[in-house]
């Protein structure tokens, strides 16, 4: 599948580290699989679920054990490519992967029991229009999971002099720098009424709280 977004910098970038992305491995594997877990409390085999920004596939195949349906989206041709190929391997058939943007999805009005977001919303162009397109696609009262770093909540050093220079070493853009109860207010203005936050890092305190929201 060709991409449509070809000119957008985000997707130049990810397609470029696809491969490399593939190959690398958790920082907080604890944390990664507390999430796992928490998120496959809330999975059932009749539901129909959505990952926004599923890069190469490896949290989805793993939920999709444990629905009906599930599909992934990325801006990414490449990512999209190695996900399929992962599926392929796996041999997980009820799985799906289509390239699309967060904040413009190619789904019918609740579509899904439920929809999540992983390490996604703090790059997307437009946060605000992305939730509502998650709400949107969900049906009411289905279930939204997100785990997004709030860099606001970083220290001084880190957000003002450290990040910058990672971020221009890997020619990234970063668009959103919000803290935690920035983003929480955006996901009850978008139309989700949260049910818990919580910390799944190894550290005391982390910027990527794990969130579970509800449609309303």
């Amino acid at each position: 599948m060709s991409n449509k977004f070809t000119t957008h910098p985000s997707v130049r970038f990810w397609n470029k580290q696809a491969r490399k992305y593939a190959k690398s491995k958790v920082s907080d594997m604890k944390g990664y699989e507390r999430s796992i877990d928490r998120t496959q409390d809330f999975l059932t085999p009749e539901m129909r679920v959505l990952e926004v920004g599923c890069g190469t596939g490896t949290t989805a195949l793993r939920h999709a054990l444990k629905c009906k349906k599930f599909i992934g989206t990325d801006i990414a041709s490449e990512m999209i490519k190695i996900a399929e190929k992962k599926a392929v391997e796996a041999k997980i058939g009820n799985i799906g992967f289509i390239e699309a943007k967060a904040d413009k999805m190619p789904f019918d009005s609740k579509s899904f029991d439920v929809v999540m977001g992983h390490n996604i919303y703090h790059l997307v162009d437009d946060v605000d229009l992305a939730l509502v397109e998650a709400r949107r696609v969900l049906k009411k009262e289905g279930v939204f999971i997100t785990k997004t770093p709030c860099l606001g909540e970083m220290n001084v050093l880190m957000r003002k002099l450290v990040l910058p220079i990672m971020l221009r070493l890997y020619g990234m853009k970063l668009v959103h720098m919000f803290r935690k109860d920035d983003f929480l207010t955006q996901l009850k203005n978008a139309g989700f009424k949260v049910e818990s936050v919580e910390d799944h890092g190894v550290k005391d305190k982390s910027i990527r709280p794990f969130i579970v929201a509800v449609a309303v």
